[in-house]
């Protein structure tokens, strides 16, 4: 499966962050989800994990044979972050295997509120 990019995006620590896409097989239908397990990392710029499970939120929108998804992370999360630049990558695993669905680059400003 070829692996997607997506556009380069920019964070303000201490906001709120969504990243969402439809998830899509190689042939254009969409990914499946009912039965998958979805896993999101972020990478700072040292190449280390920046969040830790229940930091964010991965939510499967209805229904999930459409493939829609969103991974959220709240301002207290982002809070934390220092300015850089970042890559994430999103990963899910069924019957049929694992795929890397994308990966790219976030661009994280430092925070102007000092919270």
């Amino acid at each position: 499966m070829a692996l997607s990019h997506h556009a380069d995006l920019e964070l303000m620590a201490g906001d709120d962050f969504a990243i969402g896409a439809r998830l899509l097989r190689p042939d254009g239908s969409a990914y499946d989800l009912s039965d998958a397990s979805v896993v999101w990392v972020l990478r700072g710029p040292d190449g280390l994990p920046a969040l830790q499970a229940g930091q964010f939120a991965i939510k499967v929108s209805s229904p999930p044979t459409a493939g829609l998804i969103v991974v959220s992370v709240p301002s207290a999360a982002t809070a934390a972050l220092r300015p850089g630049r970042y890559m994430d990558a999103l990963r899910a695993t069924d019957a049929a295997g694992t795929d890397t669905f994308w990966t790219g680059m976030i661009s994280v400003s430092p925070n102007p509120w000092g919270q």
